[in-house]
């Protein structure tokens, strides 16, 4: 949804991916997109985007200290991960707490779902007796989709 919404404010989007996920996230909206496995995603990024990009923002534990390195200076880095990160070349860092209200945010995001403005995939609807398993997915941070349990 990230990418779905950068691009509809009109930002490039640059993403991180599997190899396996890159044509998806092309199919969202990225521009550019990097395999995390590859030792040289950052120097992949900063041929993209010279000078750096204007924000990252990193969404899985322990990859705000990397992406720091293909910010520009005088940049933000936006962590949603709770990963904490010396700030550095003026970067702003900011870290965006858990129970920040979106409410506004999700209502909107919501309406444009239904109306086909914004996709969202559902990789797997789970019966709920199978929570566990659904959990277990998401806990591997390889889900490509949303995890839907079903009450009967």
């Amino acid at each position: 949804m990230a990418i779905q919404v950068a691009r509809t404010r009109g930002w490039r989007v640059g993403a991180s991916a599997s190899e396996r996920n890159h044509d998806h996230m092309l199919s969202l909206g990225a521009e550019a997109v990097v395999d995390y496995h590859d030792p040289t995603w950052r120097e992949q990024v900063r041929q993209w985007m010279p000078g750096g990009v204007d924000a990252v923002m990193a969404v899985q534990p322990h990859t705000s200290k990397d992406s720091l390195s293909v910010v520009r200076d005088g940049g933000k880095l936006i962590t949603i991960s709770g990963d904490v990160v010396a700030p550095e070349r003026n970067v702003h860092v900011e870290v965006v707490p858990h129970e920040t209200d979106v409410r506004g945010e999700l209502t909107q995001l919501m309406m444009e779902v239904a109306q086909n403005e914004k996709r969202v995939e559902i990789e797997r609807v789970y019966p709920f007796e199978e929570a566990q398993a659904a959990l277990a997915k998401v806990q591997t941070r390889h889900a490509r989709g949303k995890l839907v349990l079903r009450l009967e």
